[in-house]
């Protein structure tokens, strides 16, 4: 092995953000999403370096972003991509293509991503919205959001494929819930959930955020345009998916947590859904049975609706299918399926297998954020600031104390009694800002 020198490419990207904390597993967990990034930030956000794909998927850096733009001052990376998801909008009628630049096969091969041309998927088109809004979070400069409204106006005016009544055309195929632990092997696609569940979902939330976008920017005609479009879609979805008490018609993980972080769920019904949930990963052992548009939101949606000792079981959780498995066997970095290692190990089925995929590190925002009792607020100035604080957990139950220090804004923190009732009983907190 000395004839050899590993060498690391990647993207000259400044480090922002780093985390430790007294569970070794759960920080070699987020060491790993960042060899992942590293691995796939490579001109444009890719979702594999290692085999013959090297895309830049559109739905893995809108899930993915929010800890990108912690870990790393990815502003100019991430500007620069999203003018060219803009740019092959243009080209194809609106529809941004499932990965930027689109490279499709030759028009007489067969084509399982749909054609010579590419064909709108929901969540992963949602980057238009989405993804220039977490950067405006992050790095407080509404430009981004002025330079990406009309790729967001674009995709929902003439690029999303609607019935009569504004929802999704049900004719097109959609990647749905995509690696469903639960699905067969050979058709990732075909989760448990209702395949177009998230396309509606993401649909309803994406109309709502562009009305928010566009009454940040003093729109107000078309604030209240998108507002009333909202509104419409949100009742159209209830009563196409969720009953009077609650339930949903697609009972798993992944429905129960997009409705419930989409606010899509009543006030009235909000108990009952969580309730519900709460039950399905008891059922499930705590093990993960959530596919692309679940995993990156369970965990925060458990915290948000008062189930964060869930959250903290389903992190800790070592067995397959779980995030602390593959840490278990030795991987350094995040694969595609929960199980990949061992499937690498005793099948070799590398097929679909990614082994340096980002999408699947979505406890890295929960754990970067959420367990200090800080949350985003107004962009503002930035700043250094470093903190160690215990994490509410129980002696013996997992990490009982943890550390991140990053550059971001000062006013991006509000403290609440918690925050302020953890930072005194840690003896080692501190807390320094620097200009």
């Amino acid at each position: 092995m000395g004839d050899y020198t590993a060498v690391v490419i990647a993207s000259d990207l400044r480090r922002t953000g780093h985390f430790d904390c007294s569970h070794k597993m759960i920080t070699k967990l987020h060491e790993n999403v960042v060899w992942g990034m590293r691995g796939n930030f490579v001109s444009l956000p890719t979702d594999c370096p290692q085999r013959d794909e090297r895309l830049g998927w559109t739905g893995d850096i809108q899930v993915f972003a929010p800890t990108a733009n912690y870990l790393f001052d990815t502003y100019s990376f991430l500007d620069g991509w999203l003018k060219d998801v803009a740019a092959e909008q243009i080209k194809y009628d609106g529809v941004p293509p499932i990965f930027v630049p689109w490279t499709p096969p030759p028009k007489d091969a067969v084509n399982p991503l749909g054609g010579h041309k590419p064909k709108p998927h929901g969540a992963w088109a949602d980057v238009v919205a989405i993804t220039p809004w977490d950067m405006y979070q992050a790095f407080g400069d509404e430009t981004i959001l002025e330079q990406q409204f009309e790729s967001m106006q674009l995709w929902l005016e003439k690029g999303v494929p609607r019935l009569a009544n504004g929802m999704w055309d049900g004719a097109r195929a959609q990647y749905g819930d995509w690696l469903d632990p639960k699905a067969p092997p050979q058709y990732p696609a075909h989760g448990r959930t209702d395949y177009l569940l998230p396309a509606n979902a993401y649909l309803v939330f994406t109309t709502g955020l562009v009305a928010r976008i566009a009454r940040h920017l003093g729109r107000s005609q078309v604030a209240a345009h998108y507002t009333k479009e909202y509104q419409r879609l949100r009742e159209l979805f209830r009563d196409e998916y969720i009953t009077k008490n609650g339930r949903v018609s697609s009972d798993t993980q992944t429905a129960l947590t997009l409705v419930l972080w989409f606010d899509l769920v009543d006030e009235d019904q909000r108990a009952h859904t969580a309730e519900r949930l709460e039950w399905l990963i008891k059922w499930d052992f705590f093990k993960i049975s959530t596919g692309f548009a679940g995993t990156p939101l369970i965990l925060p949606n458990l915290a948000k609706h008062g189930k964060l000792h869930l959250a903290y079981r389903m992190l800790q959780e070592h067995d397959n299918p779980s995030w602390l498995y593959s840490v278990g066997m030795g991987a350094t970095t995040i694969v595609s399926q929960f199980d990949g290692i061992e499937l690498t190990i005793s099948v070799g089925t590398l097929g679909q297998l990614a082994t340096r995929w980002i999408r699947q590190s979505g406890p890295n925002d929960f754990i970067q954020s959420l367990r200090f009792g800080l949350s985003r607020g107004v962009p503002s100035s930035y700043c250094r600031r470093s903190l160690t604080v215990g994490t509410g957990m129980e002696e013996g139950s997992g990490p009982t104390s943890a550390r991140r220090y990053s550059h971001f804004s000062f006013n991006l923190v509000r403290l609440s009694l918690w925050s302020l009732r953890r930072l005194v009983d840690a003896a080692a907190g501190s807390l320094v800002g620097e200009n």
